[in-house]
């Protein structure tokens, strides 16, 4: 079974990083504008058996059952690599294999993207890494299975990624990892500022 995993940060505690330009009301428009954008981008898919939000937010959470989506309630946030692994092992749980993680803010994402995230996917254990366009963060992180290793997001993320994708492989002995570049799947809002990179080549490499 494939599925998607959302994490989404209470709107009002979103875009800190914009916190010089914006006012906290303005940031939370912001972040409420891009769920409901990338919700509706999400909706259009059909590469995906099911769809999960992980979120403390309400309009989120409500966004998401108005869709048929399913929603996993946080009660408190501390990061998002610690939303996603909890959502993560709940999706295991009920019998994913492959698990897609994306965030809400990448403005130029289409459906056709993220379904051919999942076309990269190998069979399992494999693993499918779409970085930021600086090459430090990562964007998009497709595991099979869903629990693989343990996740790290934000800024130098993509270095942290790696290094446990590749104990992983040593533990499984057999383990295919993507690396897998577009450009709107590495554009997102970072700043105050979209920032975005060229094609690159996929690279497969077992090591």
């Amino acid at each position: 079974m494939k599925a998607i995993l959302i994490p989404v940060k209470e709107f009002r505690e979103a875009k800190k990083r914009l916190a010089p330009h914006f006012l906290p009301a303005d940031r939370a428009s912001l972040a409420e504008a891009m769920c409901e954008d990338f919700f509706s981008v999400v909706a259009a898919t059909r590469c995906a058996d099911r769809v999960f939000v992980i979120s403390k937010e309400p309009g989120a959470l409500s966004r998401a059952r108005k869709l048929g989506w399913e929603t996993i309630v946080e009660s408190y946030q501390t990061s998002e690599s610690d939303s996603v692994d909890a959502g993560s092992r709940y999706c295991a749980e009920q019998g994913v294999r492959a698990l897609l993680r994306l965030p809400i803010d990448l403005p130029l994402v289409e459906p056709c993207d993220i379904e051919a995230v999942f076309e990269q996917l190998d069979v399992a254990p494999s693993v499918v890494l779409v970085p930021s366009s600086d090459g430090t963060g990562t964007n998009a992180l497709l595991r099979s299975p869903a629990v693989l290793f343990p996740s790290h997001f934000g800024p130098n993320s993509f270095p942290v990624i790696w290094p446990r994708r590749r104990d992983a492989a040593h533990v499984l002995e057999s383990f295919e990892t993507l690396v897998w570049s577009s450009i709107s799947m590495n554009w997102m809002i970072c700043g105050g500022f979209r920032i975005g990179c060229g094609l690159a080549p996929p690279r497969r490499d077992g090591s």
